[in-house]
């Protein structure tokens, strides 16, 4: 065994200690976030019109769960 550093696979773009450039870490971001948001609110919204409560409420149930996910991001 020889002490060289393991080869990238040809797969990877990036590997694990590899630092990615700011312009694609911003949209990767922006997907990432894009993603969150949708299965956060589509829960809330299918629930809500399931109980059939008020826009209100409705706006309030969304409310909370993106508060919700954005503690738990910020745990994690």
């Amino acid at each position: 065994m020889s002490a060289s550093p393991p080869e990238k696979s040809p797969a990877l773009v990036y590997g694990l200690e590899d630092r990615v450039p700011l312009v694609p870490a911003i949209l990767v971001s922006f997907q990432q976030v894009s993603a969150m948001v949708v299965g956060t609110i589509t829960p809330a919204l299918i629930l809500a019109g399931i109980l059939k409560i008020s826009p209100a409420d409705t706006a309030y149930l969304v409310s909370m769960a993106l508060l919700a996910s954005a503690v738990g991001t910020f745990v994690q």
